[in-house]
């Protein structure tokens, strides 16, 4: 017979809020939206709690809700986000790239990375700040297929655009990123 696993709900503004709170920002860049999906996640996971089988950790239940919370609100948000924003990529066939040789070799290779740089809260800031530079028709897509993982046909589902303007995005989303990884972080902290 299956037991109860007992939640702890009044914790999980202490234990959960903050780490949930910053998956959230990180995706949709939107401090008041990211409280709110927040808060709906905690709502959500509370009115649910009695249906908690135990297979994962609570904060991994909770992060699962809040990832369809996410979902959700891409797909509400992103025919009218999206179709505002398209126009300046819309055109892929800008100037060549001079980043890589015929090749496909970096012409500029990226500096090294620390061996421990992953671990270190300094670079997850950095990343933070570098993809919150990022214009959000990079950002959105660049999060989805990399960090969370997403299948391309869904991000451009998702996203209202072609796998190919996807693939233009992820490219130009990645040199940004390298770019300011590299004066941010490399020369900023390890120089």
């Amino acid at each position: 017979m299956d037991e109860a696993i007992a939640l702890e709900p009044e914790q999980w503004v202490d234990r959960h809020a903050d780490s949930l709170y910053r998956f959230a920002l990180m995706r949709i860049r939107d401090p008041e939206r990211a409280a709110d999906l927040v808060q709906d996640t905690l709502l959500d996971a509370f009115r649910a709690q009695a249906g908690f089988r135990g297979n994962a950790s609570e904060r991994t239940w909770l992060v699962s809700i809040l990832k369809h919370k996410i979902l959700d609100d891409y797909r509400k948000r992103s025919k009218r986000t999206w179709q505002a924003q398209t126009s300046e990529l819309e055109d892929d066939s800008a100037e060549p790239d001079i980043q890589f040789t015929e090749t496909g070799r970096w012409v500029d290779p990226p500096s090294a990375w620390p061996d421990d740089a992953l671990e270190r809260s300094e670079f997850w800031d950095t990343l933070y700040g570098c993809l919150s530079g990022l214009p959000t028709n990079l950002s959105r897509p660049f999060v989805m297929r990399e960090v969370d993982g997403m299948e391309a046909d869904e991000v451009c589902k998702l996203c209202d655009i072609t796998p190919t303007n996807l693939w233009v995005r992820l490219h130009r989303a990645r040199l940004a990123l390298r770019g300011c990884l590299q004066s941010r972080w490399l020369s900023g902290s390890e120089a």
